[in-house]
């Protein structure tokens, strides 16, 4: 059952959305997670002062692609602190192992980030979480689930759960448009990705079919003069929304085939996410029979974008973390199920043999 969660936290978008945002939160002790990098913003300072510092600790060394072992490492340290509120200031990453603290850390049962894995629904949440990105792309300051690695058995795992999706969300894209070329160019295609996936699924329904067009819309109209250099303060705005749009609609019926391939990239050979779950879009299109295409109501829609992603050659940015063998070489783990299963055609190990004959042929 896809159809299950309520569409959006309370949000809070636009250029003065940081603003007083400490009004908005219930007084008490403030954990803030984010990472080195962005903590360092002035943006960020200017928000820390809004909380007081002495009911503020922060910990700002979460690492790209957090593994369960991150964060049992932080566990003891947060469940000490104890939190009443947790603002996560940083793209998905920061954004997912913040969510995940704050489940734990409400719970006393659980004592270890992978206890998380596919649990029930008997959990409380009492504390209050602020997700604040500073990417237009992964939408995980509105989804219920969050990506965690294991890094023992280099696989992707997902924690699902209602808990999960943060309470308040404050959009400002200024936050995002100090970060270098390919973070931008990368977060942006994790957002295109997910609106595709969504639109070629076989769970898309009246929500997530809404989202994902208006959030592809926009990326389409605002995503090149951003790349070019040439994106206004707007611009970044509505690449904000359109993120957060296609975070919406990847929450109702999750993602598809281009994710599944990406996963043993990312795991395997460090692709960055977004790149890995993207570069495939044009020829997963070109795959798609005539006859299933003709069913699909935004046909002309994924072809803009299928024909965008075209345009950015990512296949020479990807040869330069993968080889054409290395590819080959993690076929069978481009095949899970919870994924690849949501295609609306079958996928199956002839089909990945075939679409990646098509690409090496390129």
């Amino acid at each position: 059952m896809f159809y299950t969660y309520p569409p959006t936290p309370k949000i809070f978008s636009g250029q003065f959305s940081l603003q007083d945002i400490s009004s908005q939160i219930p007084t008490g002790r403030v954990l803030l997670c984010s990472s080195k990098s962005v903590i360092q913003k002035t943006e960020v300072q200017k928000l820390l002062t809004q909380f007081g510092s002495s009911l503020v600790t922060v910990f700002a060394d979460v690492n790209p692609n957090p593994s369960f072992e991150d964060i049992n490492s932080f566990l003891p340290q947060a469940r000490e602190f104890s939190p009443d509120v947790l603002v996560a200031i940083g793209g998905g990453s920061v954004i997912d192992f913040t969510k995940v603290i704050g489940l734990a850390i409400s719970n006393p049962q659980i004592n270890a980030a992978e206890d998380l894995q596919g649990i029930g629904l008997n959990l409380q949440r009492s504390i209050q979480i602020v997700a604040i990105p500073t990417t237009c792309g992964t939408g995980a300051e509105v989804t219920p689930f969050a990506t965690i690695w294991d890094k023992v058995n280099n696989v992707k795992c997902s924690i699902e759960h209602p808990l999960l999706r943060p309470d308040l969300v404050v959009l400002n894209g200024q936050l995002s448009s100090s970060s270098s070329h390919s973070q931008i160019l990368f977060s942006g295609l994790d957002a295109v990705s997910h609106c595709v996936e969504t639109l070629w699924n076989k769970h898309i329904n009246s929500w997530s079919s809404s989202f994902a067009v208006s959030g592809i819309t926009s990326i389409l109209e605002v995503f090149p003069k951003i790349l070019s250099g040439n994106g206004s303060d707007k611009d970044w705005q509505v690449m904000q929304e359109a993120a957060m749009f296609a975070g919406l609609a990847i929450s109702q019926n999750h993602t598809a085939i281009a994710h599944a391939i990406s996963y043993p990239l990312t795991a395997n050979f460090r692709v960055p996410h977004g790149l890995a779950c993207s570069f495939s879009i044009p020829n997963i299109w070109r795959s798609i029979s005539a006859s299933t295409k003709s069913e699909i109501k935004n046909f002309e829609l994924i072809n803009q974008a299928a024909n965008f992603v075209d345009s950015l050659l990512l296949d020479q940015v990807i040869a330069k973390y993968v080889s054409d063998v290395e590819l080959y070489s993690v076929a069978e783990k481009m095949i899970s199920p919870d994924r690849a299963g949501n295609f609306i055609e079958k996928i199956d190990a002839l089909w990945i043999e075939k679409f990646l004959d098509t690409f090496h042929k390129q």
